[in-house]
């Protein structure tokens, strides 16, 4: 037990902010101390009567329960830290959770290398098995973060805010008179916020009262000019009119309605969309089967551009190329990288330089409320830079890939007609564990929805080429397939198209998988075998 003192709280000093003056005296194994510390933080507060009813709570010559450091006796605090900061701590394990769950996508895989042949079950497309729970998972993590970011900030911004108004419908009205009007700035590395601040006493159940609480949106925010109209309309010494909370007299607020500021309640209802849209969208990609081979059969033509087949005596799309033609890839390794790079170098720049070096963190090595509330509005952003990082690497571990070198004989063939293959992998060849090979033929429609162009893609033909799991198989071969007839040639138009690709996919364990497509073109028969 303790015997506390008399608090005080300065005049001047509330200019600044309001502080919790106490001291007390205290036992400890036969001795007396003494302390003025009412917690090891620093007791300031912004709401008048939070530190009144703390205040109250410890009246002169009262006794009280304090908390002693044994190791050291002299140290005592009267209120022990709650236990919810702790939650701060354990913020970072979502991002190293979702880190985590990130790279087991990546590095594990389903089968071992030592099954050989055996890894890859016959009929199944590697890269439609690869990783694809685990990755659902890790999108869903990162989404969920969204989700209860926005959330805390929601019911702190909105949330709370509106229930206050609710309740302070069945507040009783009171005369007050008005002490000091005032617009308080804060001041931090990053620009000036303000808040209304106005001090007023009142009396309820015979006892005087203060408060200065304006509204129930706490916090400052920019603009100084809507602070200060309001501040005129209640100069010091005028009687206006608050309303008290019945069943706490220390809570009183001057404007119980809703307010302009509290419009920025909408700003984390974003963040709660993007999280729920997201983890949605995971869950639904997570449920997809794994694509098999057997499930994609040559597909009548009439069923993909819903007419009947008839003879192509038009003059054909595409230059028919009737020697080898070697094959291009679609995409770029260091272009992607290039690109990635770029984007990834942008957004952490502005991150780091608009935001990171500039709070209180960096320069001070501690934070104010004002630093925190905008670190846990900017941790989205930090974490969707994280991710870019996290994806650049994976395109630099691409770059050293094995490379596929891939020739056609003929270099455009036609439906119902041969198609042979021929390929040679340089590089890094020894790290494969397998090797398959797949013709591809999709249906690729581009439309508008608003101001946004979607493309949608359907799989209407996928045949096997080849299945290898031996190294001399995997360096060099070839393979000959015969194209089905009765499907579509390729095709382009402003919104539609035919692709055929084949498909070169590489199983590698512990690294980023060998993934090329080669986009070509498919006749159409010839008249007489269309007959």
């Amino acid at each position: 037990m303790c015997d506390s003192g008399k608090p005080r709280s300065g005049g001047k000093e509330r200019r600044k902010s309001l502080r919790l003056a106490v001291r007390y005296e205290y036992q400890w194994q036969g001795r007396t101390y003494s302390s003025d510390k009412w917690s090891r933080q620093r007791a300031a507060f912004s709401d008048f009567s939070k530190a009144q009813a703390l205040a109250d709570t410890h009246k002169l010559d009262t006794k009280a329960a304090c908390y002693v450091n044994p190791a050291s006796p002299s140290e005592a605090v009267l209120q022990r830290p709650t236990l919810w900061i702790g939650l701060l701590i354990l913020l970072p394990l979502v991002f190293v959770a979702v880190g985590v769950i990130g790279m087991a996508s990546m590095w594990t895989k389903t089968q071992s290398a030592e099954q050989g042949s055996d890894a890859v079950p016959a009929g199944k497309s590697i890269s439609s098995r690869a990783g694809n729970r685990l990755g659902a998972r890790a999108g869903v993590a990162f989404f969920a973060l969204f989700f209860a970011i926005g959330t805390v900030v929601f019911y702190f911004l909105t949330l709370r805010p509106l229930l206050g108004v609710l309740a302070a419908r069945e507040w009783t009205p009171v005369s007050c008179t008005i002490i000091s009007s005032r617009v308080q700035s804060h001041r931090s590395d990053d620009g000036t916020t303000y808040r209304v601040d106005i001090l007023y006493s009142y009396e309820f159940d015979g006892r005087e009262h203060r408060s200065n609480r304006y509204h129930f949106m706490g916090g400052s925010s920019s603009g100084r000019k809507g602070k200060s109209a309001v501040v005129h309309q209640y100069p010091a010494g005028s009687r206006r009119t608050c309303f008290v909370n019945p069943h706490n007299h220390s809570e009183a607020v001057l404007e119980r309605g809703l307010t302009r500021d509290m419009w920025f309640g909408a700003i984390p209802a974003v963040f709660m969309l993007i999280g729920v849209g997201g983890i949605i969208g995971m869950l639904r990609k997570g449920r997809t089967p794994a694509a098999d081979v057997t499930m994609f059969q040559p597909v009548p033509i009439r069923e993909v551009i819903g007419t009947k087949p008839t003879p192509f005596s038009s003059p054909i799309a595409f230059e028919e190329t009737p020697g080898s033609r070697v094959l291009k890839s679609s995409s770029s390794r260091i272009v992607g990288v290039i690109a990635i790079g770029v984007f990834a170098a942008i957004w952490n720049g502005v991150i780091f330089f608009g935001f990171l070096q500039g709070s209180g963190f960096f320069l001070r090595g501690k934070a104010d409320f004002f630093d925190l509330f905008t670190t846990l509005f900017m941790l989205p952003f930090i974490a969707v830079g994280l991710a870019l990082i996290g994806v650049l690497i994976y395109q630099v571990l691409v770059v050293f890939n094995p490379k596929v070198e891939a020739s056609i004989q003929p270099g455009t063939p036609r439906l119902g007609g041969p198609i042979n293959l021929n390929w040679r992998l340089t590089g890094r060849t020894h790290v494969l564990r397998c090797l398959k090979i797949f013709l591809e033929g999709r249906e690729e429609a581009t439309y508008r929805r608003g101001t946004s162009t979607y493309t949608d893609r359907k799989l209407f033909l996928k045949l096997e080429l080849a299945s290898l799991a031996t190294h001399a198989e995997m360096t060099s071969g070839q393979a000959t397939i015969t194209l089905p007839q009765d499907t579509v040639p390729s095709f382009k138009s402003d919104n539609n198209k035919i692709v055929w690709a084949i498909h070169v996919e590489g199983d590698i364990d512990r690294w980023p998988d060998l993934k090329e497509e080669f986009e070509i073109q498919v006749l159409p028969p010839l008249l007489a075998d269309a007959a």
